[in-house]
């Protein structure tokens, strides 16, 4: 690890452990993992994956050692890399999406110390970067918490932590580079450590989120829909750590599916719901976690090994989590995709050096 030791508790859990090319399902196979250093000259601290139409990766990637944003993307099995103009104070969190065209939508946060500090926002429509401010008085902006999600018809909005003692924001994108912006929980730390963004068939934001109290049993893990009026917030689970960076997706049906962490006791959990009652269980002991669907509603989280930084990957096998270790360590950072087919993609930071790295399981 490049960065001291995780202060996380391993715990023991009911877990199937698999060898690398294990189990597969979801439509997966079991061929082996294949790996590729996307950036070797670069230690990340966040990065974001989303594949294209044709299956093709495409990340954002922050580089601490420049505080700048990459870009890349494969074609024809060659990785294509370029920093993002005008990003050189790009500090702690990147998220990445593409619109219908394959064009990238790039958010991030930026040191809020500078005249570029804030909530920052990218495209890219083919013509070159276009790069707008969407908060630019963010205090404690440093404290990660931002996602990134597009409507059906390609408007990009921002959920972000608004700063210690703003609780949680939401931006979306008007004319001309305008952002309109609105409270969504005014708890003085919502989004603090995490939060996560989608929308639903009706083009409305659902996003998860994390609110930290120095009240220890009022931490809490929070769920907020909009319904095209008003915003309706439940709780989906609480407890000191319990909720931090959660990831979020949306099953055929619209059913919220959650991965998080309990940070107190070491663990990933999982969490879903087909109405107002929610079923959790958890997954292993680890750090970070990122969750994808399979296109028959299969979940599968990509996680940190607590003990060793092993990268892992989960899946639900009826009622029993499965979980396999890949051949390849993770420190900061990971972000899955999961395509059609069923292959999984992962992108993450190589442990022992920090360069962004690529995972495929076709």
């Amino acid at each position: 690890m490049r960065d001291g030791t995780r202060a996380l508790v391993p715990v023991l859990i009911a877990a199937s452990l698999t060898g690398c090319g294990g189990s597969s399902g979801g439509g997966g196979g079991s061929a082996p993992w294949r790996t590729t250093t996307i950036d070797g000259t670069v230690s990340i601290r966040s990065i974001s994956i989303a594949l294209d139409a044709a299956g093709q990766p495409h990340v954002a990637y922050l580089d601490l050692a420049t505080n700048q944003l990459l870009y890349a993307s494969r074609a024809g099995g060659t990785w294509t890399r370029a920093v993002i103009p005008n990003t050189t104070h790009a500090d702690e969190q990147v998220a990445l999406v593409l619109d219908g065209g394959g064009h990238p939508h790039v958010a991030w946060q930026s040191d809020n110390g500078t005249a570029a500090g804030g909530i920052r926002y990218a495209f890219d429509g083919g013509s070159g970067w276009t790069v707008e401010t969407v908060e630019s008085a963010v205090v404690g902006a440093r404290v990660p918490g931002l996602s990134l999600a597009l409507t059906s018809g390609g408007v990009p909005s921002i959920s972000f932590y608004g700063g210690d003692g703003f609780g949680l924001k939401y931006a979306t994108r008007g004319g001309a580079g305008t952002w309109g912006i609105a409270t969504v929980d005014a708890a003085a730390y919502a989004g603090f450590h995490g939060t996560s963004l989608v929308f639903d068939a009706a083009d409305h934001p659902v996003l998860s989120y994390f609110t930290y109290d120095y009240l220890l049993a009022a931490q809490a893990l929070r769920l907020a829909r909009y319904d095209g009026t008003a915003w309706t917030i439940q709780i989906v689970d609480s407890g000191e750590g319990v909720g931090e960076w959660s990831s979020l997706a949306l099953d055929g049906a619209g059913h919220p599916r959650l991965a998080y962490l309990d940070t107190l006791a070491g663990t990933v959990k999982y969490a879903a719901s087909a109405g107002t009652s929610w079923s959790i269980s958890t997954v292993a002991p680890g750090y970070i976690a990122s969750l994808a669907l399979a296109a028959d509603g299969t979940p599968w989280i990509g996680f940190g090994e607590t003990a060793g930084s092993w990268l892992k990957l989960a899946h639900l096998a009826g009622s029993t989590w499965s979980v396999e270790t890949l051949p390849a360590s993770v420190d900061w950072t990971l972000s899955l995709a999961v395509d059609p087919s069923g292959g999984r993609h992962l992108a993450h930071d190589k442990g022992s050096t920090g360069a962004a790295t690529f995972e495929e399981q076709p």
